[in-house]
């Protein structure tokens, strides 16, 4: 399995908060947090010179049932389902029956996103985001004069 901060390599410009708060969510993100209620769900996250591009595999989820949301440098998918499947004799009695039901969520760290033009789209029960990048002289870097 391959760990978002191994996509995003070192900055280091990077703030070391920031790197342990990544770190934090590739832990949250791992299975070891299932018995809790959360599960992932199969994802990739690709970058070039101008966006990110985060593809997530959700079938069977509907478009009602997904939660895309940015805080900070951080993309968050959430998704819930709730499946009942029923098999039923001749006579229209139950015989068997299944659930999938739980809540699946996945965060991504982004360095430089603009977030006004983030685009998503739901296809074949794969959810497509493409995040544009925010040129390279935008980043929140400033000389501060001392009185």
């Amino acid at each position: 399995m391959i760990k978002i901060s191994e996509l995003n390599p070192y900055r280091s410009n990077e703030d070391p908060f920031e790197q342990l708060l990544r770190s934090f969510h590739d832990l949250m993100e791992s299975n070891w947090a299932s018995p809790f209620g959360y599960q992932s769900f199969r994802s990739s996250i690709r970058e070039d010179t101008n966006h990110y591009i985060v593809t997530a595999e959700l079938p069977g989820v509907a478009k009602d049932d997904i939660n895309l949301e940015l805080e900070g440098h951080y993309l968050t998918i959430r998704a819930k389902t709730n499946e009942i499947n029923e098999l039923k004799d001749h006579n229209n009695y139950l015989i068997g029956s299944s659930r999938r039901t739980g809540e699946f969520v996945r965060s991504f760290f982004l360095g430089n996103a603009d977030v006004n033009s983030i685009q998503a789209k739901l296809e074949n029960g794969l959810l497509h985001v493409w995040i544009p990048k925010l040129p390279d002289n935008h980043h929140s870097r400033k000389q501060i004069p001392i009185d």
